[in-house]
This record gives C-alpha cells, structure tokens and sequence, in this order.
C-alpha cells in the first residue's frame, strides 16, 4: 500500500512541478534595507540615519514592499584615528587645519606623518557583531528577501567582511540576493569587486590611504554652485550632506541605491537545504524507516503528506539504508517546536507488519545554522501502516525569535535549539 502512496505522489510531482513550493508564503516585504553606521556614531544616531534613509528612499521599489533594518558598529580602525588626531591637533594648529580642512592652504605636518604612518596598514573589521550582522542578512535572504546594505564610513569594513563570511556561510544563499552600496568608503573595493559606490569631492575619507577615489562633484542643490566652501569632516556626514536636501548627493544616492536594488535577484522559493534539515539513513537492506516530522503549525510531514507549513520530505526511501530527507524550504520560517520522531515501517525479510522483524541501526541528523547533532538507536519491531499516526519521537528542534530591543543587531534575530525528545 505504501508502495502506491508513494509513486501516486511522485506521478502527482511530475505533472504538478510548480506543487513542491505551494504552501510556502513569500515575505510582504521583498526587500530588505539594512543601514550599516560609521565612526563615532551613537546608537540612537545610527537608528534616526536608518530611518532618514527609509523616508528618502521609500516604502516600495518598483511595486515590492522595502523594509529597513540597522547593522549597528562600534568606532574603531584608521578613520577613529584620524578624527582623534584632528581633535588633538586643532587646539594646537587651529588656523592651520581650518584653512586645510576647507581646501585652502597646504597640508598640515602632523597629517602627513600620520599618512606615513599608515600607509602600508589594512584594516579588518573584527568586531564580534559581525556575527550577528551575518545572521541578520541571512535569515532575511532565507525568508525570501532581497538584502542591500548601505554602508556609511567606517561601515564599509563591516560590510566587506560580512559578505565574505556570508559567501562562506552554511547553509549557503543566494549571494546574488545580496548587495552592498557604499557611501563614503574608507576601503579600497566593494565587496571584494568594484561596486556601486559615492565619495564626494570634499569629503575628508579621501585622505584615508587607499580609499576609492572621489565619483561625485558635491554642489549646492539649490543653485548648482560647487559645493568648495563645506568643511571636509562635514562633507563625510551621512544626515549633513549625503542625504540632505541641501545638496545634490541626496538624488545621486536615491539613484544609486535604487539601481543597486533593481540588480538584486528573487531567492528561489525552494532552496534545498533550508535553515532546518533532517536526514536519517540505517543499515539494512530491504527494510523500510520512516522520518515523520511535526511542524509548530500541526502539519504531520510524512510520506503520505510529504509538504508542510514550512518544510517538505523530498526523499522517501522504501528499498534500504536511507537517505530520508526533510528541509524547510518556505520563505517565512516558523518559530516554535519541530518534532521528529521515526516508524520502523517494514522489513520484507520478516512478513507482515506489526511484529518482530531485523534489527536496523538507525541514524538521524538534525542541523540548524551553525550547529548538527545526531541520535542514534536500534529498532526491532517493524509496525506497518500502524506506527504512522505514533511514530516513536528521536529528536526536537526549537526555533524562538530573539526580543533584544536594545540591540538591534540581535534584536528579531531566531535562536534554534537542537535536544533529544
């Protein structure tokens, strides 16, 4: 009978490609908008540039929602020095740097021995919220959403490093749902290629030794005049002059962003292998062990029922040794408790189920991000068509959405926890 559940399913997946991905919602918001800080900024700072951002950019981009987000930092790395050696040494050569600072006149000494100093230097973001940067960015990308990160300064070492460690991460994603667009970069690239960027003329980061060269004239938005009278420290301000309506980077960053958003490609509705994966494999021939999986919404994910709220079962294995496999696929992961449990289903050699039949040694693996564990035991009693409605629990899986309003970079992010049941 199962023999004929099975292949009336697969003949059911043949005619029906497009079934496998039914019951799976796509995210409301199709892009994600994620706003990376520069040096020297509070978080209550980095929050209002966030969401100055979301009111110049909008709520939508062509037709699909946007949603925003913040990729808070800490100071550190060769710009925090910079402004501290301005700070330090504008009591001491305030005329001097002024006339500096504003184009006029001849570069300070100190600044030049700083250049020096720093000239061979690389700097490499290593703060431990990358991390968390990286879980953000991919569970977005997981839940179906296209993520561009606008970096600003200092932000762009972060940003940087995050896409190589998301480049790298397990399970993998889509990277081409994944952007970076620079403002005022420090660095000497964008994400590891030559992508979009914006660096005004005046601003101070061009000092920066091996920073991007300048791509933007600034100017008054109001008349067009060239912008030479503002200070270089205010030149590099995101809220002063990147995003102000005084001056023209407003629309060459409204463009730039929006051009980057249009590259961005749809993650596939199904991945597979999603954040969650069950594989269970044994060590007899001609037997048959079941994976059943029980979703936090009540979907019972069996061969009879092989798609579920969240995940599907795309091998059932009914000839020996396994592989059974479940992945959750959908783009709205759900939070709450995922069960699995096993049914010895039949073993040929040993007549009709329920009974006595060979023992298997079965194996099942749980993986969630970052973190696999396996349960293994021994079955002796093959149980038919009976033990699919009380199949025997193994292990439990439990996803639960972190509430951290403090900090932003966890705050929303989905904790998994792998035990035994």
């Amino acid at each position: 009978m199962k023999a004929l559940i099975v292949a009336f399913i697969l003949v059911l997946c043949a005619v029906c490609p497009a079934r496998a991905g039914q019951n799976c919602q796509p995210a409301d918001e199709k892009f994600r908008v994620v706003y990376g800080n520069g040096i020297l900024t509070t978080q209550e700072e980095a929050s209002n540039s966030r969401s100055q951002l979301a009111e110049a950019m909008g709520s939508s981009h062509n037709g699909q929602h946007v949603a925003f987000d913040l990729a808070y930092n800490a100071s550190e790395g060769p710009f925090r020095d910079l402004v501290q050696a301005l700070d330090q040494h504008m009591a001491q050569y305030s005329r001097e740097t002024l006339h500096w600072l504003h184009g006029k006149g001849m570069v300070p000494d100190w600044f030049a021995q700083w250049q020096e100093d720093r000239l061979l230097a690389r700097y490499q973001a290593t703060a431990p919220e990358l991390a968390d940067h990286v879980q953000k960015y991919r569970e977005a990308i997981l839940q179906g959403q296209k993520v561009l990160l606008v970096a600003h300064s200092q932000g762009n070492f972060y940003a940087n490093q995050a896409r190589e460690m998301l480049a790298g991460s397990e399970p993998a994603v889509p990277m081409a749902s994944f952007g970076i667009y620079s403002v005022a970069t420090p660095a000497d690239q964008v994400g590891g290629e030559s992508g979009p960027y914006l660096t005004n003329h005046r601003d101070i980061i061009l000092m920066v030794p091996g920073s991007l060269a300048q791509n933007w004239q600034l100017a008054h938005a109001e008349d067009g005049r060239v912008a030479d009278d503002t200070g270089r420290v205010s030149a590099h301000g995101f809220l002063e002059t990147y995003l102000s309506t005084a001056f023209n980077a407003r629309a060459a960053l409204i463009a730039g962003t929006g051009q980057r958003m249009d590259a961005l490609q749809d993650p596939p509705l199904v991945a597979g292998s999603g954040p969650i994966s069950a594989t269970l494999v044994w060590d007899v021939d001609q037997t048959d062990v079941d994976l059943h999986v029980f979703e936090p919404d009540g979907h019972h994910v069996d061969y009879r029922n092989p798609e579920g709220g969240s995940g599907i079962l795309d091998i059932d294995n009914i000839d020996g040794f396994g592989p059974e496999h479940y992945y959750t696929d959908c783009n709205q992961l759900q939070v709450g408790d995922y069960a699995f449990a096993l049914n010895y289903y039949q073993d040929r050699q040993s007549g009709q189920p329920p009974g006595p039949a060979r023992a298997v040694n079965v194996t099942l693996t749980l993986s969630v991000p970052g973190a696999s564990r396996s349960f293994s035991l021994n079955m002796s009693t093959h149980m038919g068509e009976d033990g699919d409605d009380a199949p025997q629990p193994v292990g439990r899986i439990s996803v639960e959405r972190i509430s951290d309003p403090g900090n932003p970079n966890r705050d929303g992010l989905l904790r998994y926890e792998i035990s035994e049941s």
